[in-house]
């Protein structure tokens, strides 16, 4: 099967859980395995929570979401207006080593956003962030 599902979400309301039911519904509607419907959630509450968080500071009022899934992979991309942020590049790494204890707050989700997806790119265009996610469906 395939179909592709945009959905814009505000960031300055409570918007998320829109795209979670979004997202709960093509997985639904595509037959998404568990698995898979999962990983695409959690990555995207991950982004949408972030953006949320920074949005006054990287100047974003808005997210886009397009899903795009396919037979052989689920793709998505997550446009904003903020300034530019390259999360393949800019992001600090992530302390995975140290005692949980010893690890300051935060600074994980774009390390699990990377470790749940197959390929996580970024692009700047037309003075929007663009960020692409492929998650490839497994029989």
């Amino acid at each position: 099967m395939s179909a592709t599902r945009s959905i814009q979400i505000d960031l300055g309301t409570p918007e998320l859980p829109r795209l979670a039911a979004a997202v709960e519904e093509m997985a639904e509607t595509e037959g998404w395995m568990p698995d898979l419907a999962f990983q695409i959630q959690l990555a995207l509450d991950e982004i949408g929570d972030n953006l949320v968080e920074h949005r006054a500071q990287a100047q974003s009022t808005y997210m886009m979401v397009t899903l795009d899934s396919q037979d052989q992979a689920v793709t998505v991309e997550v446009v904003d207006d903020g300034i530019a942020f390259d999360p393949t590049a800019d992001a600090p790494a992530a302390d995975v080593t140290s005692a949980l204890e010893d690890r300051p707050i935060g600074g994980l989700g774009l390390h699990l956003i990377r470790t749940l997806m197959d390929k996580v790119d970024y692009r700047r265009e037309d003075g929007r962030n663009i960020l692409t996610l492929v998650k490839h469906q497994t029989p």
